[in-house]
């Protein structure tokens, strides 16, 4: 819908060039399987209008709620899928905060995972991503460990950041501290 578009009047979100490399192994496994998967500049705008509500919930009125069949019910399993050397390159958010009368840039980001996979046979399998972004004009970096389908669910992050500004944040957590942030900059090697 038009009011969807961003602030600057652009698409809720585009991309450049999508690169699929679909792996032989495909067809005898009878699963999608993607020996490669680039995103080359994509480009998010969104808006948080007065009301709350995010713009790219303007193409969902019903409330976005989905079927996993033809009669809702489904087992719950993901689509199944491997996704070798799934990279974005070059992307940017731009957040435009009607509510907090605010605007946030993330540019230059750049994700990289080596591998995916949906299937039972990798629920053990250590995700491995590694994002770097500009925030606000200042460098952000994540690398991590995951094992998202794997009973145990293993999680571990590295958060660094240099000079972040905490000011451009204070309205994002005030209503959950009695904290008054006045001026703060985050300089950090987090471990999670």
């Amino acid at each position: 819908p038009e009011e969807a578009r961003g602030s600057t009047g652009e698409s809720f979100a585009r991309v450049e060039r999508l690169e699929l490399v679909p792996s032989p192994r495909s067809l005898p496994e009878k699963t999608l399987i993607l020996s490669e998967l680039r995103c080359i500049n994509p480009r998010i705008s969104l808006t948080l209008f007065k009301d709350g509500s995010l713009s790219p919930q303007l193409f969902f009125k019903d409330g976005g709620s989905r079927s996993s069949g033809p009669d809702g019910g489904g087992d719950g399993d993901l689509f199944p899928m491997a996704v070798h050397n799934l990279t974005v390159l070059d992307g940017a958010v731009e957040v435009t905060d009607n509510l907090r009368n605010a605007a946030h840039r993330v540019t230059d980001i750049n994700l990289s995972v080596p591998f995916a996979s949906t299937l039972r046979a990798d629920n053990e399998v250590a995700l491995t991503p590694t994002l770097s972004a500009t925030v606000n004009g200042r460098e952000v970096s994540v690398t991590g460990e995951t094992r998202p389908f794997a009973t145990t669910r293993q999680t571990e992050f590295t958060l660094r950041a240099k000079e972040l500004d905490l000011a451009e944040f204070r309205n994002y957590i005030a209503p959950y501290t009695n904290l008054t942030l006045l001026r703060g900059s985050l300089h950090s090697a987090l471990l999670l």
